[in-house]
């Protein structure tokens, strides 16, 4: 197109972006989210040198990308504060699917020890989908006939076994606890950052009261979590574990599949890594 002075301005090739429409799981809100341009691809390549700041960027990104947004999300901080990490890799499938679909194909290993072979196959991820969605209308309290409401709000206290009068108060991390942890400068190591990025589930210890503590405490500041996390035997800490996963890990999207192996013929389930597969085909 050119302007009154005749020079060709670009402004779009006026066609629509590919969209793709995601229901979340544990907040249960509806997005559509469209394609990545070269320009936030690139963008988003780009991020990769600075792998504490991977997690703002990417939720930079999703937000840039959004088409439509449900209600109560209306600030890039609504987002990040009101989506979960599980949440957002709903989202991340939204804009693989959208982006890439079917171009890129999976490496799947053969489960047959005798072959071992890694096949190159395309996968129909849409159909293989699949979602366990929060139910806030589920009766928590028998007895009182409370539910459990809001993801985002529930909370669960898991009792320790070993550690007793020491009571575990269990959360879903979000996107902004996520941010926060990999942009701290606290932690001396990643290993030490990737350990309190696992430890956003605990949102505090609780100590029942005793003979030292009368009042009992709490444990609240993120690198005392860390560290008191660290002096649990491993009993406790596969007992926090089991309940992270059955109260909240477990509500997530899934994309499984079988395949059967190009060279020997076996036929294994395949459970495909979306967020592996996203960053696999962005450098592709």
């Amino acid at each position: 197109m050119k302007n009154k002075a005749g020079i060709e301005v670009f402004t779009s090739f006026g066609i629509s972006y590919p969209e793709y429409e995601v229901i979340t799981p544990q907040t249960k809100k509806s997005y559509t989210i469209r394609s990545l341009s070269v320009k936030e691809e690139e963008s988003l390549k780009g991020s990769m040198v600075t792998p504490a700041k991977v997690a703002r960027h990417l939720s930079e990104v999703l937000w840039s990308c959004m088409v439509k947004k449900p209600d109560g999300i209306k600030t890039f901080d609504d987002f990040i504060s009101k989506t979960t990490m599980k949440d957002r890799d709903a989202l991340l499938f939204g804009l693989y699917v959208s982006t890439y679909k079917d171009a890129q194909p999976f490496n799947v290993r053969c489960t047959n020890d005798e072959c071992g072979f890694m096949n190159s196959v395309k996968i129909n991820i849409e159909k293989g989908l699949s979602a366990t969605f929060w139910d806030p209308d589920e009766v928590t309290n028998k007895e009182t006939g409370a539910k459990r409401g809001s993801i985002l709000d529930f909370r669960k206290e898991v009792p320790l076994k070993v550690f007793k009068g020491v009571v575990a108060v269990l959360r879903t991390p979000t996107i902004k606890d996520e941010i926060e942890v990999s942009e701290s400068n606290t932690f001396a190591s990643d290993e030490a950052r990737n350990m309190q990025l696992a430890l956003t589930m605990i949102d505090k210890f609780k100590i029942e009261p005793n003979e030292k503590l009368p009042n009992g405490d709490e444990i609240l500041d993120r690198g005392n979590i860390y560290d008191a996390y660290n002096t649990l035997t491993p009993t406790d800490r596969k007992l926090i574990e089991t309940a992270f996963e059955d109260f909240f890990n477990k509500y997530e999207i899934k994309v499984s599949s079988k395949v059967k192996c190009q060279r020997c013929g076996t036929m294994r389930d395949v459970e495909i890594d979306i967020a592996q597969q996203f960053f696999r085909t962005l450098f592709e």
